[in-house]
Protein backbone atom coordinates (compact mmCIF):
# COMPACT_ATOMS: atom_id res chain seq x y z
CA UNK A 1 0.00 0.00 0.00
CA UNK A 2 1.60 3.40 -0.65
CA UNK A 3 1.01 5.86 1.87
CA UNK A 4 1.20 9.88 0.46
CA UNK A 5 3.35 12.05 2.17
CA UNK A 6 3.28 15.76 2.78
CA UNK A 7 5.22 16.59 0.30
CA UNK A 8 3.43 14.37 -2.66
CA UNK A 9 0.21 15.62 -1.25
CA UNK A 10 1.43 19.56 -1.60
CA UNK A 11 2.85 18.49 -5.31
CA UNK A 12 -0.58 16.95 -6.06
CA UNK A 13 -2.30 20.38 -4.67
CA UNK A 14 0.07 22.51 -6.58
CA UNK A 15 -0.72 20.78 -9.69
CA UNK A 16 -4.09 20.73 -9.53
CA UNK A 17 -4.33 24.49 -8.57
CA UNK A 18 -1.68 25.22 -11.97
CA UNK A 19 -4.26 23.19 -13.67
CA UNK A 20 -7.07 25.61 -13.10
CA UNK A 21 -5.28 28.34 -14.61
CA UNK A 22 -6.58 29.26 -17.97
CA UNK A 23 -3.64 30.94 -20.29
CA UNK A 24 -4.80 34.03 -19.28
CA UNK A 25 -4.61 33.37 -15.49
CA UNK A 26 -1.53 33.40 -13.57
CA UNK A 27 -2.14 32.87 -10.19
CA UNK A 28 -4.18 30.76 -7.71
CA UNK A 29 -3.98 30.69 -3.77
CA UNK A 30 -4.52 28.03 -1.16
CA UNK A 31 -5.18 27.50 2.31
CA UNK A 32 -4.45 23.77 4.11
CA UNK A 33 -5.81 23.79 7.81
CA UNK A 34 -3.02 21.44 8.79
CA UNK A 35 -3.41 19.68 12.58
CA UNK A 36 -1.20 22.19 14.67
CA UNK A 37 -1.37 25.52 11.96
CA UNK A 38 -3.15 26.52 8.53
CA UNK A 39 -0.17 26.37 5.67
CA UNK A 40 -0.87 28.71 2.98
CA UNK A 41 0.68 28.67 -0.60
CA UNK A 42 0.14 31.00 -3.64
CA UNK A 43 1.08 29.35 -6.97
CA UNK A 44 1.66 31.21 -10.00
CA UNK A 45 3.82 29.93 -13.49
CA UNK A 46 6.55 31.08 -12.50
CA UNK A 47 6.77 30.57 -8.23
CA UNK A 48 5.17 29.20 -5.24
CA UNK A 49 5.37 30.91 -2.31
CA UNK A 50 4.66 28.95 1.10
CA UNK A 51 5.06 32.05 3.13
CA UNK A 52 1.89 33.00 5.67
CA UNK A 53 -0.04 36.04 3.46
CA UNK A 54 0.94 39.39 5.29
CA UNK A 55 -1.40 40.28 7.63
CA UNK A 56 -1.76 44.37 6.59
CA UNK A 57 -1.09 46.02 3.76
CA UNK A 58 1.79 48.12 5.28
CA UNK A 59 3.38 44.66 5.63
CA UNK A 60 2.30 43.18 1.66
CA UNK A 61 3.77 46.60 0.44
CA UNK A 62 7.20 46.66 2.77
CA UNK A 63 8.15 43.18 0.86
CA UNK A 64 8.83 44.96 -2.43
CA UNK A 65 11.85 46.82 -3.60
CA UNK A 66 11.76 50.32 -2.75
CA UNK A 67 10.41 51.79 -6.41
CA UNK A 68 7.61 49.34 -6.65
CA UNK A 69 7.01 50.16 -3.23
CA UNK A 70 6.49 53.56 -4.18
CA UNK A 71 3.93 52.48 -7.28
CA UNK A 72 1.76 50.40 -4.79
CA UNK A 73 1.71 53.18 -2.04
CA UNK A 74 0.34 55.41 -4.84
CA UNK A 75 -2.34 52.93 -5.54
CA UNK A 76 -3.61 52.31 -2.54
CA UNK A 77 -3.74 56.64 -1.85
CA UNK A 78 -5.07 56.46 -5.52
CA UNK A 79 -8.02 54.04 -3.78
CA UNK A 80 -8.57 55.38 -0.72
CA UNK A 81 -8.73 58.80 -2.31
CA UNK A 82 -11.47 57.35 -4.52
CA UNK A 83 -12.98 55.21 -1.80
CA UNK A 84 -12.61 57.36 1.87
CA UNK A 85 -15.10 54.79 3.32
CA UNK A 86 -13.81 51.61 2.39
CA UNK A 87 -11.76 49.58 4.57
CA UNK A 88 -8.31 47.75 3.46
CA UNK A 89 -7.62 44.02 3.85
CA UNK A 90 -5.55 41.70 2.63
CA UNK A 91 -7.52 38.53 0.73
CA UNK A 92 -6.45 36.34 -1.94
CA UNK A 93 -3.22 36.68 -0.22
CA UNK A 94 -3.13 40.87 -1.95
CA UNK A 95 -4.16 44.25 -0.88
CA UNK A 96 -8.46 44.85 -0.93
CA UNK A 97 -10.64 47.38 -0.33
CA UNK A 98 -14.06 46.61 1.47
CA UNK A 99 -16.87 48.63 1.01
CA UNK A 100 -20.20 46.56 1.03
CA UNK A 101 -18.14 43.49 -0.15
CA UNK A 102 -14.57 43.10 -1.83
CA UNK A 103 -14.22 46.65 -3.85
CA UNK A 104 -11.02 46.16 -5.79
CA UNK A 105 -8.20 44.41 -5.34
CA UNK A 106 -4.31 45.03 -5.82
CA UNK A 107 -0.71 43.75 -6.26
CA UNK A 108 2.39 43.93 -6.88
CA UNK A 109 4.33 41.55 -9.30
CA UNK A 110 7.81 40.79 -11.14
CA UNK A 111 7.00 43.32 -14.04
CA UNK A 112 3.55 44.72 -13.46
CA UNK A 113 0.79 46.23 -10.69
CA UNK A 114 -2.17 43.74 -10.94
CA UNK A 115 -5.42 45.76 -10.41
CA UNK A 116 -8.61 43.47 -10.04
CA UNK A 117 -12.19 45.90 -10.19
CA UNK A 118 -13.78 42.68 -10.95
CA UNK A 119 -15.15 42.15 -14.25
CA UNK A 120 -18.04 45.01 -14.52
CA UNK A 121 -15.25 47.18 -13.72
CA UNK A 122 -12.95 46.28 -16.28
CA UNK A 123 -16.06 45.87 -19.06
CA UNK A 124 -17.17 49.44 -18.50
CA UNK A 125 -13.79 50.88 -19.13
CA UNK A 126 -12.81 48.29 -21.71
CA UNK A 127 -11.76 51.10 -24.25
CA UNK A 128 -9.44 52.80 -21.70
CA UNK A 129 -7.86 49.98 -20.52
CA UNK A 130 -7.17 48.34 -24.28
CA UNK A 131 -3.40 49.27 -23.99
CA UNK A 132 -3.24 46.54 -21.17
CA UNK A 133 -2.44 43.00 -20.49
CA UNK A 134 -5.63 41.60 -18.34
CA UNK A 135 -7.93 38.72 -18.17
CA UNK A 136 -11.58 38.65 -17.36
CA UNK A 137 -11.17 40.36 -13.92
CA UNK A 138 -8.09 41.59 -14.01
CA UNK A 139 -5.64 44.48 -15.58
CA UNK A 140 -1.91 45.04 -15.59
CA UNK A 141 0.14 48.25 -15.05
CA UNK A 142 3.37 47.45 -16.04
CA UNK A 143 6.17 48.96 -13.95
CA UNK A 144 8.24 51.07 -16.31
CA UNK A 145 5.16 52.97 -16.98
CA UNK A 146 2.79 55.80 -15.72
CA UNK A 147 0.54 54.34 -13.76
CA UNK A 148 -2.75 55.05 -14.91
CA UNK A 149 -4.53 57.15 -11.80
CA UNK A 150 -7.22 58.86 -13.26
CA UNK A 151 -8.36 55.75 -14.68
CA UNK A 152 -8.08 53.80 -11.72
CA UNK A 153 -9.72 56.18 -10.27
CA UNK A 154 -12.87 56.31 -12.07
CA UNK A 155 -12.37 52.41 -12.38
CA UNK A 156 -12.82 52.42 -8.38
CA UNK A 157 -15.76 55.10 -8.18
CA UNK A 158 -17.70 53.10 -10.76
CA UNK A 159 -17.10 50.32 -8.43
CA UNK A 160 -17.98 52.21 -5.45
CA UNK A 161 -21.50 53.27 -7.00
CA UNK A 162 -22.13 49.37 -8.43
CA UNK A 163 -21.55 48.21 -4.36
CA UNK A 164 -23.86 50.80 -3.39
CA UNK A 165 -26.51 50.44 -5.90
CA UNK A 166 -26.29 46.00 -4.85
CA UNK A 167 -26.41 46.80 -0.93
CA UNK A 168 -29.45 48.96 -1.86
CA UNK A 169 -31.05 46.42 -3.48
CA UNK A 170 -30.80 43.90 -0.56
CA UNK A 171 -31.86 46.11 2.08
Amino acid sequence: MYTLCRFDFLNILIERCLKTLSSDDYACSLQLQDFKKPLYFYVDKNRINMEKPKENLDEYIAGFPEDVQRKLQTVRATIKAAAPDAEEAIKYAIPTFILNGNLVHFGGFKNHIGFYPAPQGLEEFKEELSGYKGAKGSVQFPLDEPLPLDLITKIVKFRVQKNMEKAKKKK
